[in-house]
């Protein structure tokens, strides 16, 4: 009985979890292909780094912020909570979630290189999660303190839409170290390579704290039952 009981609620949560994650995956990989077969090749390593530096991490950030709150808004979180504790359940999520899409990433990037010589696969991967872990983790922190997924979001796509549509202002403004797209701005505007590994460390360093705060936040579990 114990182990049926697990089975049903690991079941649950990839009912609940991989859908989402499942059309994301579909999407990038049909934009990869796009620009897999476009005969624009000077171009494609440029749109190769846009898809994994800036379009996945977008997408995982939308997908982690609902790892609880799909629950939370449709009032079924204390199903979960009875029979499981919520920062382990939103920690095994979170790393599932990071997981698979990584590694959906490599397979890609892997193939691509049968045929891009110069992809620096390591650097890609490097920099997608980088980006997901920060901003992830702030997104999903900032709406689990506030009980609100729309605040996280809102912070988090206004990082993203800032050192995308304003490139130059945030690279300023947001030093080396904070800003989102790195591998992407270096390949756009010729910045020297210096600060590659300290902008992920710091990107990486920033989303771990968040996740941190976000544990504790769900630890404090009464609060999510109480107006």
């Amino acid at each position: 009985m114990m182990h049926n009981g697990r089975f049903k609620l690991y079941w649950y949560e990839a009912k609940a979890t991989y859908p989402e994650l499942l059309w994301g995956l579909v999407l990038v990989t049909g934009a990869w292909f796009v620009v897999f077969l476009s005969p624009y090749k000077n171009d494609n390593l440029e749109y190769f780094i846009l898809i994994v530096e800036i379009v996945a991490p977008l997408g995982i950030m939308f997908i982690a912020n609902g790892l609880i709150f799909n629950e939370y808004e449709k009032g079924i979180l204390l199903f979960l909570a009875i029979r499981s504790s919520l920062p382990i359940l939103w920690l095994r999520r979170l790393g599932s979630l990071l997981s698979i899409a990584t590694l959906w990433l490599a397979l890609l990037l892997a193939i691509s290189r049968l045929f891009y010589p110069a992809l620096p696969i390591g650097k890609m991967i490097t920099a997608f999660l980088g980006g997901s872990v920060a901003l992830s983790g702030m997104s999903s922190a900032i709406s689990l303190a506030l009980k609100d997924r729309n605040v996280g979001l809102l912070v988090g796509v206004f990082w993203w839409g800032f050192c995308l549509v304003s490139s130059r202002v945030a690279f300023a403004i947001l030093g080396p170290y904070f800003y989102l797209f790195y591998l992407w701005f270096r390949f756009r505007e010729g910045v020297e390579p210096v600060a590659w590994a300290l902008n992920k460390s710091a990107l990486s360093v920033i989303g771990f704290l968040a996740i941190v705060v976000g544990v504790f936040c769900l630890r404090s579990t009464e609060r999510f039952f109480t107006s």
